[in-house]
């Protein structure tokens, strides 16, 4: 795929998010982690990453691209035994 890729990592407290444009740049965004609602990190961080980097309020053509998520949060989970009761 030549579009950008985007890679999302999850945490407990920060949600972070880099892009690569396929011509060797890169952009990073981190934002807090929404636990409710996870998607809205990951939506707010994407929309943060595509916006121009002038400031203008033009919006970039769409276009596709690959995304790659993972989360630490079960990792976290387990370091901080911070796990369901089991009944």
């Amino acid at each position: 795929m030549k579009g950008p890729r985007v890679g999302v990592d999850t945490g407990g407290t920060f949600t972070d998010a880099v892009v690569a444009d396929g011509k060797g740049g890169w952009s990073v965004h981190k934002s807090p982690s929404t636990p409710r609602k996870p998607e809205k990190a990951i939506l707010d961080g994407a929309a943060l990453l595509a916006a121009p980097s002038d400031g203008s309020s033009r919006q970039k053509k769409a276009e596709q691209f690959e995304l790659v998520h993972g989360t630490t949060l079960a990792t976290n989970a387990l370091l901080t035994r911070k796990l369901g009761r089991v009944v």
